[in-house]
């Protein structure tokens, strides 16, 4: 964001004090319920399976951001309006937010690609452990190198002449240059992903919920297959949408701002973006709902968990009594 202006949100602390809560729970479940699902998959051998490594690096990818990026620029966007911790901080917060919406996309594309092979193509050989490690290496490796523009340009600027505060920003000297990039970087983690996941889900769709063939005789275990692949499906879908829905908004006034930096002086639009970006950071807290929801395993070892910490709980009191 290119510059503040007032709308009176300084000065409006029932939209301060909502933001702060909104804000609060994102952050907290976020950090829960990904830490949960971390726990879970490096703990429990029999939950160590492809699509949930997938997961698992999905759940890192959205701690990474409830980790270094809503609690930093809440505090310097709504709470300050300017930065306060410092450049190295700059850089590392603006960077890691753009590496963690890559992991996110191309984690899903990922996911899509296996669930595509596995439905489609029964009969070719599924994916192993070792490679599902090196489709995440890939994975980070682009996400860590596509945006190394945003790490090298962001830097703290003055928001005025002889203002003493500082904004965190990446420097352009040319608003094209800043226009393209925007664009490139839609293109590849926004527009990109989310062609490629209409395309497989809409074939993996017609497959597992098309109607039985007349005739076609299925038993027990073949409905329950059937119904499995379905909820996975679901579940995936649900957060594939989750995606699309939240960035959608922050993508397009980010981009828009590039081409036209007038809209920044737009009275209401320090609004419009603080809502944006609460939405798109609120993404990171979704995935792990929709799955502790849909996916029967994760729901029974998180029950397991606090059943298992509670009689822990229970022994450490009769022992002390």
């Amino acid at each position: 964001m290119d510059d503040y202006n007032d709308f009176d949100i300084q000065t409006n602390t029932a939209f301060e004090v909502a933001m702060c809560i909104f804000y609060a729970i994102i952050w907290l479940a976020a950090i829960i319920g990904n830490g949960f699902i971390i726990y879970i998959v490096l703990k429990e051998k029999r939950m160590q399976t492809v699509t949930n490594f997938f997961i698992l690096n999905l759940a890192v990818g959205d701690l990474l951001m409830a980790v270094l990026c809503i609690p930093f620029t809440f505090v310097a966007d709504l709470l300050l309006h300017y930065w306060p911790f410092g450049s190295f901080m700059c850089v590392i917060v603006g960077y890691s937010q753009v590496v963690s919406v890559f992991i996110s996309a191309y984690t899903l594309i990922a996911i899509s690609i296996d669930r595509y092979r596995a439905i489609l193509h029964p009969l070719r050989s599924r994916i192993t452990k070792m490679n599902t490690k090196l489709v995440l290496i890939i994975i980070w490796f682009i996400s860590l190198a596509t945006p190394l523009p945003t790490a090298i340009l962001t830097k703290l600027q003055h928001l005025q002449q002889n203002s003493t505060h500082l904004t965190c920003m990446e420097d352009w000297d040319d608003n094209n240059k800043r226009y393209y990039y925007s664009m490139a970087l839609m293109l590849l983690q926004y527009i990109f992903p989310l062609t490629v996941l209409i395309y497989t889900y809409m074939r993996i769709a017609v497959v597992v919920f098309a109607k039985q063939t007349p005739g076609e005789a299925e038993d027990q275990r073949d409905q329950r297959i059937r119904a499995s692949k379905r909820k996975m499906i679901k579940m995936m879908m649900l957060c594939v949408l989750s995606y699309a829905l939240c960035w959608l908004p922050l993508n397009t006034i980010t981009l828009i701002g590039d081409q036209m930096p007038d809209i920044w002086t737009h009275r209401y639009i320090i609004l419009i973006w603080i809502c944006s970006h609460w939405l798109a950071m609120s993404h990171s807290s979704y995935n792990p709902i929709i799955i502790f929801t849909m996916n029967a395993k994760f729901r029974l070892s998180l029950i397991q968990l606090f059943a298992k910490r509670r009689r822990s709980q229970q022994s450490i009191r009769t022992a002390t009594l």
